[in-house]
């Protein structure tokens, strides 16, 4: 194969060693491919065949993004360690447990025979540019930094790995710490007070009850019974190391989510179905996307063309659209996966587990680790790491449930973990029929093979058609199809595997062709799902869909069956969701239309809803503090000049959070020129500072306490369970006077005895005294220049940072042109808790670094489905290059930070206008 590099009026031919490296029966373009570069380093690709696409885009994710892809393959195979050395070699021991590499392996050969063949092609295409980067020596710069210089060919199984890696990000949930937290209670209060107290704090019922599909349930299921308890769990080996190994390899909950907005032609301003998406996933360097434009010409098979992002190791348009069509995607947490107390027995060298009145052997698979010796001058010294130090000579499985994740022979005791994922499923096949479709009909084709990760997916098409479908193989459990839970034991803690209580996933072996679990699953009606609602929009921002957990039980409803419908333990709190469906209602109230341009605006929103609920019951103690006859603790507080100070800034806030300085990026500046802030700015920015910092010692003076009091090391909530928990106590203060059903009190003060609602009062004022007391601290005045609380700027506090595994030049800052000082810890950015632009903040924060965040909108796409010609915008968190010193080594962040778009040629003369570079590979 030969590729001829035309622009900028250079040419050169390039011959590549089409067969080194290649896997066998591949080969190179079998006719021309055409490869247009625009000025953002975007290619447009034409091919005769989806073989030579396939072939083209591997070669090019290689060019720009090797590195990325070989860290993405290598952690999902747990050999990571083998690139970065021992520091990962922790990780690779979960992952070779986990298996992802050995589901991929099974699910290679479940797929059609043609997207076989174009994993092949797109192998060869990384593998002949790795050939010609050998030749030439032209790795990326992380390979010399890492004393490499060979990389393992490509292998087709590693693009579909990578995408188990994606999904076991987004829906792996092994139900540990819920399991630990529930334990903890019981020990410490009894089974009753133990499963109260879990609901109280560990709530589940969103702050904001808006839903994507109201009314859904009416249709589709109904609500009886009360909510279920939890019984005593048995005792389970110690899952500590467990624990911490999976926090460190799986997203911060707290700080991912997504959102997209569906409009239909009837509320449009332009007449056209409108889609706009921006998934939240973390926010590496480079980018986790790659932006690309792909089109087969039709001359041997039939024609398409589809522009969007995709996972370099993987050729297909993951999130955008085509000539028909646009689709979008929200992470929905049904819930895929179980664990299971297995009781292990040791026999003649063997293991078994317990299954009912038998015993079956464990699977033993015997492992190698090794390590990549960095540091030493030596290159590519990677050594074994013999068994006992730190790895095992083997993983272990129960072939009727999954790996296990810990085992305590001593006691006979073991868990091991259920994850869909796991299975031979159909892994990337909905995109290759989605890049392709043409119609709503063929988009739900490709939906039936969506086995894994669960989505909410929007969908948008030029006939003005819109829909959202949740999609996923949801495994049915015997006891919940039985309309019980057995034993007390939900499916989110760890559930029998001995077979002594109906806890297993159903088996089915008759099943249809599209279905790639061996058990029953929820019927695709039963899945939440909408075409063309009346109310003309669809919003998700992994919410709730259809309201299953509003009253704080998602295991009270009822399936037509009789069976409970079951689809998550909980979702998020529901301020992005609201925020946005209040803004679309709102601009419909204003001029009846939904603009592309509104919806920009929307996708820019920095206003935390959680502010809006928690401030006014601040200013009204504050003011209760002022009445006659108010407690002497009120009183003082009441004539405290700095609480008067901080509440001049939150009283009236509405809770906009800019950055509030000259070096902050906030939405609407000119990234090359940043403004001076003005003075309405500077006061929201002081007000964010102060709520944050608030909200956090609000939580631990009212949930962080009330544990301790119950109990010491009782575990606490996550995040936004405790936030659910907060906002529902204050607000029904008048009825609960802040007491659970536990008997919890989350408003009790250590030093006084007062009447309930001046208890409460006191610790709302009292936290933002401690506020301004961690804001006058040392770490704080130093990381703010100034104790004054007019300077305690956001901007100073909040910034964001994209992370390289080798850090140092390899991250931004300092790479892609943010080395000055100013940015040393981080690059300052609006945004706050739960806004729909998200910016997370852990609210549990006490040092001033802790402010910062990694993850948020991985793009921002908008697009509108003109039958006439697509038309669309995006934003992204860098640029397409991989590794700095490379011409688009994050030349779009600007832009992302900003909130501002640039536009995506999809048509032939927009594409060639913006064309600066063009390639064509040609057959040898």
């Amino acid at each position: 194969m030969r590729a001829r590099l035309v622009g900028l009026g250079l040419v050169a031919v390039l011959v590549l060693g089409a067969l080194l490296l290649a896997p066998a029966g591949a080969a190179g373009v079998q006719a021309s491919v055409d490869v247009r570069v625009d000025r953002h380093g975007i290619p447009h690709v034409r091919a005769q065949t989806s073989l030579d696409l396939a072939y083209a885009t591997g070669y090019l994710h290689a060019r720009d993004r090797l590195f990325q892809m070989d860290v993405n393959r290598r952690t999902a195979a747990g050999t990571l360690a083998e690139l970065l050395g021992e520091r990962v070699l922790e990780r690779d021991v979960l992952f070779r447990t986990v298996g992802l590499a050995r589901a991929a392996q099974a699910s290679l050969a479940v797929l059609p025979e043609a997207m076989q063949a174009e994993l092949r092609a797109y192998a060869q295409g990384v593998n002949d540019w790795i050939a010609q980067a050998t030749r030439e020596g032209t790795f990326p710069p992380e390979y010399r930094a890492l004393e490499l210089s060979r990389v393992e060919a490509w292998k087709p199984e590693e693009s579909i790995a990578i995408l188990k890696l994606i999904g076991f990000g987004l829906s792996f949930s092994p139900d540990l710490e819920t399991s630990a937290a529930a334990e903890s209670y019981q020990k410490a209060l009894g089974p009753q007070a133990g499963a109260a107290l879990f609901r109280d704090v560990w709530r589940v019922a969103p702050a904001d009850p808006t839903l994507a599909i109201p009314g859904w349930l009416d249709a589709h299921a109904r609500a009886e019974g009360g909510p279920t308890g939890l019984s005593p769990l048995a005792e389970i080996p110690d899952i500590h190391r467990e624990l911490a190994l999976l926090r460190s390899a799986l997203p911060n909950p707290e700080i991912l989510g997504s959102n997209w907005m569906i409009i239909a032609p009837s509320i449009s301003a332009t007449g056209h179905a409108l889609l706009a998406s921006d998934p939240h996933l973390g926010l590496d360097s480079p980018p986790i996307w790659y932006q690309m434009d792909q089109e087969v010409t039709g001359v041997s098979e039939p024609a398409y063309r589809v522009a969007g992002v995709q996972f370099p190791g993987f050729p297909y348009v993951i999130i955008g659209f085509n000539q028909s069509m646009a689709w979008a995607a929200t992470n929905n947490v049904i819930d895929l996966t179980d664990t299971y107390l297995e009781q292990v027995v040791e026999q003649d060298g063997r293991l078994f587990t317990r299954w009912k009145d038998g015993l079956e052997p464990v699977r033993v698979l015997p492992q190698r680790f090794r390590v990549n010796r960095t540091g030493n001058g030596r290159m590519d010294d990677l050594v074994d790491v013999p068994p006992g130090r730190g790895v095992p000579a083997a993983v272990l499985e129960v072939p009727r449930h999954g790996p296990i994740l810990t085992m305590d022979r001593q006691a006979g005791t073991a868990v091991s973990v259920q994850w869909t994922g796991l299975y031979a499923t159909h892994d990337g096949l909905n995109w290759r029929i989605w890049n392709r479709a043409r119609t709503l009909e063929e988009f739900r084709e490709g939906l039936r093979f969506f086995d894994s990760a669960s989505q909410n997916w929007g969908y948008a098409d030029v006939e003005g058609n819109i829909a959202y479908f949740t999609s996923a193989e949801l495994p049915l459990r015997q006891d919940l199809e039985q309309g019980t839970v057995a034993g007390g034991r939900p499916p989110f803690v760890v559930r029998d595997g001995t077979g002594a209580l109906p806890h297993g996933w159903i088996p089915q072996e008759d099943r249809p062709e599209h279905q790639a679990l061996p058990f029953r699953i929820l019927p695709e009606d039963g899945m939440p799902h909408v075409v063309n609602p009346a109310s003309g929009f669809v919003v998700t921002a992994n919410n709730d869909p259809v309201g299953t957990t509003l009253d704080n039980d998602p295991l009270n409803e009822r399936q037509p069956s009789g069976g409970i419908l079951y689809l998550a333990q909980g979702y998020a709190n529901g301020f992005r969701a609201g925020r946005l469906t209040a803004g679309i209602e709102a601009e419909l109230a204003r001029d009846g239309s939904i603009s592309p341009d509104d919806l920009q605006r929307l996708q820019a929103d920095v206003r935390v809803e959680l502010a809006q609920r928690l401030v006014p019951h601040l200013v009204a103690a504050w003011e209760r503090a002022g009445r006659p006859g108010a407690p002497g603790p009120l009183e003082v507080l009441r004539r405290d000049g700095r609480i008067k100070e901080a509440m001049g800034y939150l009283r009236g806030w509405d809770g906009w959070s800019p950055t509030g300085i000259r070096e902050g990026f906030d939405a609407g500046d000119d990234s090359a020129d940043l403004p001076e802030p003005s003075e309405a700015e500077g006061r929201a920015s002081v007000a964010a500072t102060l709520f944050h910092v608030w909200a956090g010692e609000l939580l631990e003076a009212t949930v962080t306490q009330g544990l301790k009091r119950f109990g010491a090391g009782l575990p606490l909530p996550p995040q936004d369970l405790a936030v659910n928990a907060l906002v529902y106590h204050l607000e029904a203060f008048d009825r609960t006077r802040g007491r659970g059903t536990s008997g919890i009190r989350l408003f009790d003060h250590p030093r006084y005895s007062l009447p309930a609602a001046d208890e409460r009062d006191l610790v709302l004022l009292e936290t933002l005294k401690a506020a301004l007391d961690r804001l006058a601290s040392e770490p704080f005045v130093k990381a703010l220049g100034s104790a004054r609380l007019s300077d305690a700027r956001w901007g100073l506090l909040h910034r964001v940072t994209f992370q390289s595994p080798l850090g140092g030049p390899f991250s931004v800052p300092p790479g892609a042109g943010f080395g000055d000082p100013a940015f040393a810890g981080g690059i300052p950015t609006d945004g706050g808790y739960q806004v729909p632009d998200a910016s997370g903040v852990d609210l549990r924060s006490r040092t001033p670094e802790s402010y910062r965040f990694s993850a948020g909108p991985s793009q921002r796409l908008v697009v509108e489905l003109d039958p006439a010609g697509v038309r669309a915008v995006n934003a992204l968190p860098g640029g397409q290059a991989g590794s700095p010193g490379q011409e688009h080594f994050g030349d779009l962040l600007p832009l992302w930070l900003t909130n501002r778009y640039h536009p995506v040629p999809f048509d032939d003369a927009s594409v060639e206008e913006a064309t600066v570079e063009r390639m064509v590979l040609e057959p040898e």
